[in-house]
């Protein structure tokens, strides 16, 4: 899967590891601190409880990134307003584990989460989280973001955004016009914020030009 590759790329660019940090999630979804948020993750994905990672990401951004496999605006609208099926989120999140260790080279229980360092972006609070690898050099800071009731959630369009802006570009090409494509334009357009959080942080280090410029004009396409 494209979305997958993309993401998997990106995790394996995660120097020195950093000291992992015990924390839970609870029944309200999201984790009491940014470091939580990514140690419940890894700990859901290592475990194969692939519907747990729905209390510690945002169901519409993972939404949008499956869209980019060709489901129609249909379809993405279905899934923004009804909810992800269980086996798209199982297929999803099983791909990803099954080949972390491929792209990685360290198995998902390897990784080692460290400190974050909270900020924010238009009103939002946002947290850069230290992931890095036991075994292999390298790391990255993976960005987690305060949901609704104040939890923390991974933003998967913080974190990895950037490499998904031209895909995403020819994708609102192709939505043409209805309800539907306009529901995923609004939920696209929602992304702004961790959006640019991407372009300040630059999680996996320096971004291109070309890269920044797709991000600029994804936003713009959006009305941003």
């Amino acid at each position: 899967m494209f979305v997958l590759a993309m993401m998997l790329v990106a995790a394996a660019a995660c120097t020195a590891p950093a000291e992992p940090e015990s924390t839970t999630t609870t029944t309200l979804g999201g984790a009491a601190s940014p470091e939580g948020a990514l140690t419940a993750l890894f700990d859901a994905l290592a475990a194969g409880n692939y519907q747990d990672t729905a209390l510690v990401t945002f169901d519409d951004q993972l939404a949008l990134m499956i869209s980019l496999e060709g489901y129609d605006s249909a379809d993405t609208a279905f899934m923004l307003s009804d909810g992800l099926p269980e086996q798209v989120r199982d297929n999803f999140w099983k791909s990803f584990s099954a080949g972390f260790p491929v792209f990685a080279e360290e198995d998902l229980a390897g990784v080692l989460i460290g400190g974050g360092e909270e900020f924010s972006v238009e009103g939002k609070g946002f947290a850069t989280v230290a992931v890095a690898l036991r075994q292999s050099e390298g790391s990255g800071d993976w960005i987690a973001r305060r949901d609704a009731q104040g939890r923390w959630r991974l933003d998967l369009f913080a974190t990895f955004g950037p490499s998904f802006a031209a895909p995403f570009r020819d994708w609102l090409g192709r939505l043409g016009s209805s309800p539907d494509a306009e529901v995923a334009k609004a939920a696209l357009a929602d992304q702004r914020a961790g959006l640019l959080a991407a372009l300040q942080r630059q999680p996996f280090g320096p971004l291109s030009p070309k890269t920044m410029a797709e991000v600029d004009s994804l936003l713009f396409e959006v009305g941003l």
